[in-house]
Order: C-alpha cells, then sequence, then structure tokens
C-alpha cells in the first residue's frame, strides 16, 4: 500500500502543480547556458539579423543616392581652341578660344526624374515593412510551437513519472498475489509508449528552439528559455473592423501604389522627352595682332532639337503608358487578394478561439473535477490504479490539447496581423 499512496500523493501533487489558465510568466534562466527569451526580444532579434532586410535596407540606400543623380545636372564641357598657331608655339597663336557649356533639361523634366527616383525610395521602403511584418509573424508561429512542443514535453515527464510509479505498484501487488501480472504488461507497454512519444516530443521541442535561433541569427544549438507564455488575450474582435485595419496597413498595397504613382510619373516624364533640352555656352576669346592683345566674351544658347525623324519619345510614352497599365492591372489584384486573404485570416482567427473558450468554460473544469473524483475513489478502493491512471491520462491529454489550441489561436492571430504581406 505504499506505493500505492505514492501514486495518490503523486497525482494530488500534479492537480496542485498544474498550470493555471491564466499561466504566470515563466521563470528565468537559472544557469549562464541559458538565454532567457521573451517573444518581443525574440522578434527584436531577427528583425537586426535577417539577410533579406539587411539587404534592402542597401537598396533604399542605393536609391536615395538615385535621387541624387536624377535631380543633378550633366557635368559642364570645357572646350579649349588655338588658331594661326605661328613657329609651332601654342602661346604665339593669333587666337585663342576658351569655352563652357553646360546643358539644361527642359523645365519640368529634373523634377519629374526627381520625382521618380523618389518614388522608388518609399516602394522600397515599403517593401521593407513588409518584410518586417511577414518576419515578425513568422518568430511568433515559431516561439508559440516552440512554447507548445516544451508545455507538452513537460506533461509527458509528469506522466512519465506517474506512470512509472503504477509500475512498482502493479509488481508489488502481483508478487503478493493482490494482481495479475497482464496489469505489469499492461503498465510496461503504456510506460513504453509514453517514453516514445516523450521521445519524439523533445526531438519536435529542440527541432522548434533550433529554428527559432536560426530566425534571430544565432547557432542552431543554442540554448534558450522561453518566457512568454501561451496566453489568449481577451478580446472582441469586430469582422469588419479587423479586415480593414489589414487592408489599411498593408505595406504591401502601399508599395503597389507607390509603383503606380512612379509609372505616372515617369509616363508624364517620357511626354517631355519631346521638348527640347538647353544648352548655354560661355567663350572667351584672346585675339592677337602684332603686339597687340584683345580680348572677347561670348554666350550662346543651343537646343537638341527632337526632329520629326526622331521616333525614340514616342517609343518612350509608348513603354511608359503600358507601365502605367500593368501596375494599375497589379494594384486591383493586389487589393483582392489582401481582402481575401484578411478574410480567410479573420475566421481562422474565429475558429480557433472557439476552441480555447470550449477547453476554458467546460472541458478543463470537468476534466479536472473528474480527476479528483477519481482519486477520491481510489481512496476507498471504488476504482483500481489502472483506472485512476486511464484518467489522469486523460487531464494530460486535455492539458496538452488546451495548449495546442492556444498556439493555434496564437498563430492565427499573427497570421491575421501580416494577411495584409502575403504575396499576390
Amino acid at each position: 500500500m505504499r506505493l500505492c499512496g505514492g501514486i495518490l500523493f503523486l497525482a494530488l501533487t500534479v492537480i496542485s502543480l498544474a498550470p493555471s489558465r491564466a499561466r504566470a510568466q515563466g521563470s528565468p534562466a537559472t544557469t549562464e547556458e541559458l538565454a532567457s527569451l521573451t517573444l518581443d526580444q525574440a522578434i527584436e532579434a531577427a528583425l537586426s539579423h535577417n539577410p533579406e532586410i539587411q539587404t534592402i535596407a542597401r537598396e533604399i540606400e542605393a536609391a536615395r543616392g538615385r535621387v541624387i543623380v536624377a535631380t543633378s545636372l550633366e557635368p559642364p564641357q570645357l572646350t579649349v581652341g588655338v588658331d594661326e598657331i605661328a613657329g609651332a608655339r601654342l602661346d604665339r597663336a593669333a587666337t585663342t578660344t576658351l569655352g563652357v557649356t553646360q546643358g539644361i533639361p527642359f523645365p519640368g523634366k529634373r523634377g519629374l526624374r526627381g520625382e521618380v527616383a523618389g518614388l522608388e525610395v518609399r516602394s522600397l521602403q515599403a517593401d521593407e515593412r513588409r518584410i518586417q511584418r511577414r518576419l515578425g509573424a513568422g518568430v511568433k508561429e515559431t516561439y508559440y510551437f516552440a512554447r507548445f512542443q516544451e508545455e507538452r514535453v513537460q506533461s509527458l515527464e509528469t506522466s512519465e513519472a506517474l506512470l512509472t510509479e503504477f509500475l512498482q505498484t502493479t509488481r508489488s501487488r502481483f508478487e503478493v498475489g493482490r494482481g495479475g501480472y497482464l496489469d505489469v504488461v499492461r503498465a510496461k507497454v503504456e510506460l513504453s509508449r509514453l517514453r516514445n512519444d516523450l521521445l519524439e516530443a523533445r526531438r519536435e521541442a529542440e527541432r522548434a528552439r533550433a529554428d527559432l535561433n536560426l530566425l534571430m541569427g544565432r547557432p542552431g544549438s543554442g540554448r534558450i528559455e522561453l518566457v512568454t507564455p501561451l496566453v489568449a488575450p481577451q478580446e472582441t474582435l469586430d469582422r469588419e473592423a479587423a479586415i480593414s485595419r489589414v487592408v489599411e496597413e498593408s505595406a504591401l498595397l502601399e508599395a503597389a501604389r507607390v509603383r503606380l504613382e512612379a509609372a505616372r510619373a515617369a509616363r508624364k516624364l517620357a511626354g517631355k522627352e519631346r521638348l527640347p533640352d538647353i544648352e548655354i555656352q560661355l567663350s572667351g576669346t584672346k585675339l592677337r595682332d602684332g603686339g597687340e592683345t584683345t580680348a572677347r566674351w561670348g554666350t550662346g544658347l543651343g537646343l537638341a532639337l527632337p526632329l520629326w525623324w526622331w521616333t525614340a519619345p514616342t517609343g518612350m510614352v509608348r513603354e511608359a503608358g503600358a507601365n502605367v497599365g500593368r501596375e494599375e492591372v497589379n494594384l486591383t489584384a493586389a487589393q483582392r487578394a489582401v481582402r481575401t486573404a484578411a478574410e480567410q485570416a479573420f475566421e481562422t482567427v474565429i475558429t480557433t478561439r472557439a476552441q480555447v473558450n470550449l477547453f476554458e468554460s467546460s472541458i478543463l473544469d470537468d476534466i479536472e473535477s473528474e480527476l479528483r473524483a477519481g482519486i477520491d475513489a481510489y481512496r476507498t478502493d471504488q476504482v483500481d490504479a489502472l483506472n485512476l491512471i486511464d484518467i489522469y491520462r486523460t487531464y494530460i491529454d486535455s492539458r496538452t490539447e488546451y495548449s495546442r489550441s492556444l498556439y493555434q489561436y496564437l498563430s492565427a492571430r499573427a497570421r491575421l496581423d501580416a494577411a495584409g504581406d502575403i504575396e499576390p
């Protein structure tokens, strides 16, 4: 009876130590090898080390440089000429001319070029926000999954301890003739099956932590302690408000709108290519006549005429117009895709939230009451130890499935937040 009493004590201890629905914040790491990691810290680390974000940051910087180039004037041209050279000596030339020519785009061209280049910067910045949002959602899902696997491992470890105690009890009862050997075999099989589940759960937990480490730019084998609990926030979700928020905050749609704006500005610029650019000339001439030297200054104005046989501007306008049409189609398609993704993500959130509510409103209380009743019945020999173990396993399974429901709900919320930044 000493071992049977041990089972009862262990079961009562498990109930008293079972994680509450509120799930307090995890304790910090107790060794230097473990890195305590909150969800926010994981997201911050991933954003800091993600190569895609680092790459697009360089692209944005390069695009800012192109804005400077697009709004700059062409370098001036310097010309030097000498005529009527006497005795092969340049300093005795009868005429020496020094000229500077500066090209100036037709009014409006330089501004439009700068506008197109600036819109490219804005488009890349929107792409950067889209990548950040999608990465953040991915980190959340990975973090939640790793935390779920850890809680699954903890539940199985507790169940393993209870079944090990139960196996010892069945052996003792069989040795004194109070039980059959079948109970011993069943206990061995049950314990072996649970240990296989525990081994697989530990592997899944290690893989999940490795995936999270890699997202954060850390070695996959780095040891971390996840301290942000799986908790379902108390909130009321309004379908239209949630979908509208996703559409309004979509960086994907913002990038599509900016690209359309840039295409329209490029079409205006192409239309101005028919207008002549201007060249301003300034020259100085030194005339040598006998022993006298005279200086003269002159100015000139030139135009780059788009003659009738020059068809390049027509091709530019046609290309720019086609680009505008393409970006209009892309924007319309992106709007449909984003709204559809938001609607689907919202439905998933509602479904998973209902599952969490079911556990919190009835299943957890029911199974906990059943376990307590089973323990009371075991005290009075109304149920045997095997039935008590079955009840307890159901309790462990319910806690695992509750954690799974929390993981699925929180992941669905993360996907809803990033639904506006899917690829069309």
